[in-house]
Parts: C-alpha cells; sequence; structure tokens
C-alpha cells in the first residue's frame, strides 16, 4: 500500500527557494561546478556548516490532483532542530477549501528520532465525506539488529477511480466511488549481515466500494457491477520479505542501491469464506552519483508485481499510475494481475539556500517513466495479445533539507495529460 503523500509540509519546503528569492538570501556556489569559489570564501581552514534553528513559516497553500481537482488555502509549518542543529521535526497544520469536499484542514506531525528511523501522525478532515487517520513507524535499525515497520491507515476517500482491467483500457471508461478502507501491517526481522534483511510481514486490510461525492462521472457501482471485490470484504495476508541496502542514507541518498523481494500468501474473505491468492513483488533503485559532492545523481529503478490466482479482488491487483509510477497519469490508472514500471530521473543540484537559519539546497530532477500491465507476465511472449506500454516524461523539483527531509513537486505529462505530484521523500 502506497503511503500517503504529506503535503503541507512538501509545499512549505517547495516554497523556501522563492522566500529565499524575494530575501535575497542565496548561495549559488553549486551553480557551476568549475565556477571558483569567491574571494571571500577561499580560506585555507575548512568551512563549518551552521546549525538549522527553530523556524516557522505561515504560507498560502495550493495544490491539484487529476482526482481531487484543485485544492486552496493557508497552511503553516514548525521545523523543529535536534541537539545536533539537523532538522529532525515538521509540525504542520492547514486550513483549506476544495469544490468537492469543501472546508477541509490537517494536522501532521513527522520525526526522525534517528538516521535511519521516521515516525508520523496524520489526521485530515473535510467538511464533505472524506477523513483519515495515520500513524507511521518504520526504524531500519531498532536495537541495531532488526528492521522493523508498522502502519495503520483509516482513510474514507469520496474521488477514487476505476477504469477497468487491462493495460489497454480506455480514459473513456473513466468511473468514481468512494472507498473506505481499514489497513494496518507489521514488518519485522533480524539482519543476515550488515546490508541484508530478512522480514516476516503481516498486513490486514478491510475495504468497502460505496457511490462517489463526484456527480460528473459515471458510477464504479453502475459502470462495474460485477466486478470481483466490489461487494468489499476483508483480505489477511503473511509472507517474507528480503531487503538489500547500501545507500549512504535513507532519506536523502546520494549513492548505493536498494533492492527488495517479498512474496505473500493472501485469503480474501467475504460472507465467511476465505479465497486463497498469492503475491509476488521484485523492486530495484541505483544511484550513481556523478560528481563528488553528489551535485548530479543518477537514479535508476525498476519494480514489478505478480498477483497469482483468480481470488484477489480488483483494489487487490497491481496497479500504475500516480507519484511514484507513471507519474503523468491517475493513481491506480491501470490495473491487472502483473505490473511492471521503469522509472529513470537525474537529480540535479541547482544552489543552496539560507532562510529564516534553515539551510537546505534547490534540485531539479527531469524523469521519464514507462510501465505495463499485464493480465498474465508471459503474455510479454505472446504475439497475439494486446499489449501496450505508458510512458510519462517531466521533471521535478526538490527542496532537500539534509539529512532527513526531501519535499518534491513532480510535473510530468503523458498520453493522458498532465500530472502533478506534491508531496515529502523521494518517490523512490
Amino acid at each position: 500500500m502506497m503511503r500517503r503523500s504529506t503535503l503541507p509540509a512538501a509545499v512549505l519546503l517547495l516554497a523556501l527557494p522563492s522566500l529565499a528569492f524575494a530575501q535575497q538570501d542565496l548561495d549559488l556556489t553549486h551553480l557551476s561546478l568549475d565556477q571558483d569559489p569567491p574571494a571571500a570564501k577561499k580560506q585555507d581552514q575548512p568551512q563549518v556548516e551552521e546549525p538549522d534553528n527553530l523556524a516557522f513559516y505561515p504560507i498560502p497553500a495550493l495544490a491539484s490532483g487529476k482526482n481531487e481537482g484543485w485544492t486552496y488555502g493557508l497552511l503553516g509549518a514548525l521545523l523543529i532542530p535536534d541537539e545536533h542543529g539537523d532538522i529532525s521535526m515538521v509540525v504542520s497544520a492547514a486550513l483549506q477549501w476544495r469544490k468537492n469536499v469543501k472546508i477541509n484542514g490537517f494536522l501532521d506531525f513527522r520525526w526522525t528520532p534517528t538516521p535511519t528511523g521516521v515516525f508520523e501522525v496524520y489526521s485530515y478532515w473535510a467538511q464533505k465525506l472524506e477523513n483519515e487517520n495515520q500513524v507511521f513507524y518504520d526504524e531500519r535499525r531498532l536495537w541495531k539488529d532488526y528492521n522493523f515497520r508498522f502502519d495503520f491507515d483509516e482513510r474514507r476517500v469520496g474521488t477514487e477511480r476505476y477504469f477497468g482491467k487491462g493495460t489497454t483500457t480506455s480514459e473513456n471508461a473513466e468511473s468514481a466511488y468512494t472507498s473506505n478502507s481499514y489497513f494496518t501491517q507489521v514488518r519485522f526481522g533480524p539482519y543476515l549481515t550488515d546490508v541484508l534483511s530478512l522480514q516476516g510481514t503481516f498486513r490486514y486490510r478491510r475495504f468497502r466500494v460505496g457511490e462517489s461525492i463526484l456527480t460528473n462521472v459515471p458510477q464504479t457501482l453502475a459502470l462495474f457491477p460485477n466486478e470481483f471485490g466490489i461487494e468489499g470484504g476483508e483480505v489477511y495476508a503473511e509472507g517474507l520479505r528480503l531487503m538489500y541496502d547500501t545507500r549512504n542514507n535513507i532519506f536523502t541518498p546520494t549513492s548505493g542501491e536498494v533492492a527488495v523481494v517479498f512474496v505473500e500468501n493472501a485469503h480474501y474473505v467475504l460472507h465467511g469464506a476465505a479465497r486463497p491468492y498469492q503475491v509476488f513483488g521484485i523492486e530495484g533503485v541505483k544511484l550513481w552519483p556523478n560528481t563528488d559532492d553528489g551535485g548530479f545523481v543518477t537514479v535508476a529503478r525498476l519494480k514489478a508485481q505478480f498477483v497469482v490466482g483468480k481470488n484477489a479482488p480488483f483494489w487487490e491487483l497491481s496497479t500504475l499510475g500516480g507519484g511514484t509510477s507513471l507519474r503523468s497519469y491517475n493513481p491506480n490508472r491501470f490495473t491487472d494481475n502483473d505490473t511492471w514500471v521503469i522509472n529513470i530521473e537525474e537529480r540535479i543540484r541547482l544552489f543552496t539556500v539560507r532562510l529564516e537559519g534553515v539551510t537546505g539546497e534547490v534540485q531539479v530532477a527531469p524523469f521519464f517513466d514507462f510501465g505495463e500491465a499485464l493480465r498474465h507476465t508471459q503474455d510479454v511472449a505472446r504475439p497475439n495479445v494486446d499489449r501496450r506500454v505508458h510512458w510519462s516524461i517531466g521533471s521535478g523539483f526538490r527542496a532537500v533539507v539534509h539529512p532527513y527531509i526531501v519535499g518534491r513537486m513532480d510535473v510530468a505529462w503523458g498520453m493522458e495529460g498532465l500530472g502533478i505530484t506534491v508531496g515529502l521523500d523521494y518517490p523512490f
């Protein structure tokens, strides 16, 4: 399950460069790799980086999503440094307005207590229908020798989309529904070596499909009344997850690689009957720094997921689309048993900035995404199967506060128009 994008803090971080330009408080020492430093900085002794200070930013909130539409409002964020002078806590809140759900707001607390761990609590509410409550804790070095993660997410979203199964589904097949879901998962296991860990996993998901709040899009319940899983139900899944990670930083890496292989045995429970199916997945990310200081970093990622069996409801199948796969498309735009996606981007540092006691860097990241949804992976070798590889091209705009925080806005274009993603953390 994909984590929610943390919109408020990300918008704040992406606003820092423009605020800094307005105050003319910039250090452009990274604009040119072969540029000599200013005379005032030519010193024999090494430069000591200033620690970050407590800072508060009130700024306008403006966001757009293909499913949600435009959101307007005002947000404030408090950035809190730890004892080392690094920003390790972000507390943010907002009051907003969106056409479909009217007045809405949220409160978010994100804390990185260690260089390998992050904790987040988030609550969102809307005047009309929607709400979400989330608790998330991920510690890659629990008690030094264990890898641990816990998620809980309860949400109701009134603008979900479903286009049917397959990679050739038409944009005209768009339908909308309200999802009401409860999700929790636990992963825990030891390190087998310094960079390789094995986790046992368990997850539970309860899902219900209802009428969407949208009136200008066909209802999923009417357009796909016989889709397997339309009645909702529960899923229990247990499995194993093998993770290899050599990145130099979990949150703001510039070198190394990470690879994940997982298997799950799942059961879809409806009306007292448990229907089994299996889920397999692989993912690999490689970072190549092209300069010693990480000013140019090439990143490549491959991800694939395979659902085996006929008992998986449509909301448990593999999907493509959204801010971490095909960035120009709706979230979950393509649905089928198997999917694969390849993402390539170049993360380029433009400059560093210090504003109101916080030091960060601004990056641009041109990217290219392409991937496919398949009924069966063996269809790749069958010439009579209708296949279609989908793509997105665009650029990301990133604000990075080392060593823990990345705010991003990715703007992508594809065959179905423009897509904009705003959130915290790199997409992969």
